[in-house]
């Protein structure tokens, strides 16, 4: 116990007063640390006929798409996503040709159904997807995605 008085005697008297002042400051403030909820969605719809500009998806915040599956009839569709201000506009041709080189995306034709995969895309602020065409019915529609609350 000598010692620790020793020691204390050692400090400057200011310096005492600024660290209890200190410590007083941080307890009242009390610094709070949130933890984001996140929230699993899924979007199921069927037989959707977009006939000209079709908002499938529209989120705000930050989140991580897991899964976006379109299949229609017909090629003549166009996909335009914003992802955190960033717009990307693809025909149904464009995915194809992209498709190989981007894991992000997939297209495919097969039996006469024309299929778009979106996985595994994370946002800071918005995400939305729509589809513009003259007249395309879309089977199915689908979406899993995360959003932080």
């Amino acid at each position: 116990m000598l010692r620790s008085l020793t020691q204390l005697s050692q400090f400057d008297p200011l310096q005492l007063i600024f660290y209890e002042e200190l410590a007083r400051e941080l307890k009242e403030r009390q610094i709070k640390t949130e933890v984001p909820s996140i929230a699993t969605k899924i979007i199921d719809k069927r037989n959707i006929i977009v006939k000209d500009l079709y908002t499938f998806l529209k989120l705000e915040g930050r989140g991580t798409i897991h899964e976006v599956l379109l299949i229609s009839d017909s090629p003549e569709f166009r996909v335009l996503i914003d992802l955190d201000n960033s717009i990307f506009d693809w025909s149904y041709k464009e995915l194809l040709e992209l498709s190989p080189y981007i894991d992000a995306i997939t297209a495919v034709q097969t039996n006469g159904q024309y299929i778009f995969r979106l996985n595994s895309v994370s946002f800071i602020s918005v995400f939305s997807l729509r589809i513009s065409a003259k007249r395309v019915t879309f089977t199915k529609a689908y979406a899993k995605f995360d959003l932080c609350r």
